[in-house]
């Protein structure tokens, strides 16, 4: 466990594992949050369990959970703000179902982000399309908040024409990215046609913009755009 800011009992978790296998964007998260003056410790070296919820492994599961409820009751963390809609999902409906005294407040970076820039309006007349990644938007309903971050710093949001609970996937999910790249491409191509051509697209889902760069699209990521708007400002 690090230390990043002197947030008391809110903690900042990337994902799950040490943070120095996390990818750019939870580096890019956190200065971003840093610039907006929001205090936290670094949570790290634990893991949700979310892997093994999805491989439907309970026994391990069981034990996952219990460890890092116990780790986290060791801390009294109040509030957890999260990186990973996988985590966010497992710390806010999975966990308050495992552990009846589960008392800790779940939030995903990008409501945090939201809620923090809202007094801080910068106006860049910069254009791009935001892409809903499937687990944050449907199973997660986080939509309105990175779109709200955006046009706080003078982004203006171009909407695909299937977007938040409609939004196409991109071809990054479900194991698609690693094991069936020439399909992901031809996805992610495919959702791209929805926009006018040269649009630049931002998603706060490292996944997904890696799947769009591979198919020769222009795509940054959430986090990214934010703090190059931030610093500029």
């Amino acid at each position: 466990m690090g230390v990043f800011g002197l947030g008391k009992k809110v903690f900042y978790f990337p994902d799950c594992g040490p943070i120095s296998n996390s990818s750019k964007d939870s580096w890019e998260y956190l200065q971003v949050l840093k610039v907006l003056g929001v205090r936290f410790n670094l949570l790290e070296d634990i893991s949700c369990g979310h892997t093994e919820w999805w491989l439907g492994k309970r026994k391990e599961l069981k034990s996952v959970m219990k460890k890092t409820y116990e780790k986290l009751k060791e801390l009294s963390i109040s509030k957890l703000i999260v990186e990973s809609a996988f985590c966010y999902f497992m710390f806010s409906e999975v966990y308050p179902k495992q552990f009846k005294d589960w008392n800790i407040k779940t939030e995903h970076v990008c409501c945090t982000i939201a809620n923090s820039i809202k007094e801080k309006p910068i106006k860049k007349n910069l254009k791009y399309a935001y892409h809903d990644p499937c687990f944050l938007a449907r199973r997660c309903g986080i939509m309105n908040e990175p779109r709200e971050a955006l046009k706080a710093v003078g982004v203006e949001v171009v909407e695909f024409r299937r977007n938040r609970r409609d939004s196409l996937c991109c071809g990054a999910a479900g194991g698609c990215y690693e094991k069936f790249p020439r399909l992901a491409s031809k996805m992610a191509l495919n959702r791209a046609s929805e926009l006018d051509k040269g649009t630049k697209i931002v998603t706060p889902c490292n996944l997904c913009k890696l799947n769009f760069l591979d198919a020769g699209i222009d795509a940054v990521s959430f986090p990214r755009l934010l703090l190059a708007c931030l610093e500029d400002g």
